[in-house]
């Protein structure tokens, strides 16, 4: 080989390989990023994750880790298999090393919002509310389509309300986060397959909005704005009815209302319009008869002052109409006889999870001095007689058949949930003899560590009503 040839190939190989070279790490990089977009589709627009969608990330990151550890993408996968999902459960040197796996992510790509999420539920497992609600708000704020940030948010803006200096002290900003996670899900629900079996169902989102607009609603009263108070009263009432709820749950629904349908009706009739008053009245009272003593008079009032509105005999009113006070009373459940208090069904939980709330239940029950409460040994005897189980009672018509055969008046059934990593607790109360709905009481946590308190709360809402 001649002098000039080699001359040529000592200069040529180089950039040979710096173009080969580039371009197969060209290649990588979008294969990764490709493969991440992969993984991490469902993770974006859905609340849970089934088993299978679990063990498909697991196996793309699992490559993502093998083909590009260091990439940002490679940095998320390690966090990810060191911290994985269920936040509540690592230690906390594994929590503070997926801290700093997520960071260094975010230091290489800013605008990487499931890292920014990823590392908000680390933070929040390590009780730093302010900086893991800061990175909700940075992981909504790069992607509005991430329906998990936006539910954190406005679980985090509800929980801790008027708590941290970075959180929203007032209703508007946890209504518009509630508002975008039902957005978004009718969204998702919309391209699924019209034989999808997944719900509207959003955990305490629902409630939580309808809680805000009131709250919103009485101050409004408080400070006598009638017009804006009758607009969130109206926004409370339609979130009500558009809320996914099961048929025995109605009646709880229906007694709720009947205080917002007549605290509605006065503001109509403190601003005059008699018509909408009298309807709302009549509505409150055909949801609760119990209402009627309350209603009735103003009713009257009423429909003298629209009668005389109506026939244009506007300056010959008898009297001018008082100013009516709005009612928050809560309907008073008088429990006067033996309880029996049932394994809670269990949603997305194990069932010894669900079954040791459900002990925590019985036991703040007994507590609490006020209810004869059924040994759960005692339960088990008599249903084993009949062939029953403690478990997968979840309706009335059950509840009234277990009830008789424990020859108790109310049976107490209810549901341990987890939406995300966030748990819900629902209680509800039936009549045996009725096979009527009493109440129904909700309560969340942030995590596990968190239901045994959530428990004691629910159970103390319980016996103030």
């Amino acid at each position: 080989m001649s002098f000039n040839k080699c001359k040529f190939y000592i200069f040529i190989f180089p950039l040979f390989c710096a173009f080969t070279c580039g371009n197969l790490r060209a290649e990588s990089v979008s294969e990764v990023e490709t493969l991440f977009k992969d993984a991490c589709i469902n993770y974006r627009i859905s609340l849970t994750d089934s088993p299978e969608e679990l063990n498909r990330r697991k196996k793309i990151l699992a490559k993502i880790r093998k083909i590009s550890p260091n990439s940002v993408f490679g940095l998320f996968a390690e966090a990810y298999f060191i911290t994985g999902t269920s936040w509540e459960n690592i230690d906390d040197k594994s929590a503070k090393k997926g801290v700093d796996l997520y960071t260094k992510a975010i230091a290489l790509k800013k605008d990487f919002a499931e890292a920014y999420f990823g590392r908000g539920c680390i933070y929040q497992k390590l009780d730093k509310p302010e900086n893991a609600y800061k990175d909700f708000n940075s992981c909504v704020l790069f992607d509005d389509k991430f329906i998990r940030g936006y539910f954190k948010k406005a679980i985090m803006e509800d929980y801790y309300f008027n708590q941290y200096e970075i959180i929203p002290k007032t209703p508007e900003s946890i209504i518009a986060d509630c508002l975008k996670v039902i957005e978004l899900k009718k969204s998702i629900l919309k391209s699924r397959e019209p034989d999808s079996d997944e719900k509207l169902e959003l955990g305490g989102i629902w409630s939580t909005v309808v809680k805000q607009y009131l709250q919103k609603a009485d101050f409004d009263f408080a400070e006598k704005k009638y017009n804006s108070a009758i607009v969130n009263y109206t926004n409370a009432i339609d979130k009500s009815i558009e809320a996914p709820i099961s048929n025995g749950q109605m009646e709880i629904i229906k007694d709720g209302l009947s205080i917002v349908y007549y605290n509605r009706a006065v503001c109509y009739f403190n601003t005059g319009v008699y018509d909408k008053c009298s309807i709302d009245l009549k509505k409150a009272m055909e949801y609760h008869p119990d209402f009627y003593n309350e209603c009735a008079d103003l009713l009257k009032e009423s429909e003298k002052y629209q009668s005389e509105i109506g026939s244009e005999n506007t300056q010959n009113l008898t009297s001018t109409p008082i100013e009516i006070k709005s009612i928050k009373k809560k309907l008073h459940i008088n429990i006067d006889g033996p309880v029996a208090v049932m394994d809670f069904d269990a949603k997305a939980i194990s069932a010894s999870d669900a079954c040791t709330v459900s002990e925590f239940v019985r036991t703040d029950m007994v507590n609490v001095a006020k209810y004869d409460i059924v040994d759960r040994k005692n339960m088990e005897v008599i249903l084993a007689e009949q062939n029953f189980q403690m478990t997968g009672c979840t309706d009335s018509e059950c509840a009234v058949k277990i009830g008789k055969m424990l020859n108790v008046k109310y049976i107490v059934l209810g549901t341990v949930s987890k939406i995300g990593d966030m748990y819900y607790i629902i209680a509800r109360i039936v009549d045996v003899s009725t096979g009527k709905i009493l109440s129904s009481v909700e309560k969340n946590a942030n995590n596990i560590n968190d239901l045994r308190n959530a428990s004691t709360m629910l159970v103390n809402e319980i016996a103030e009503k």
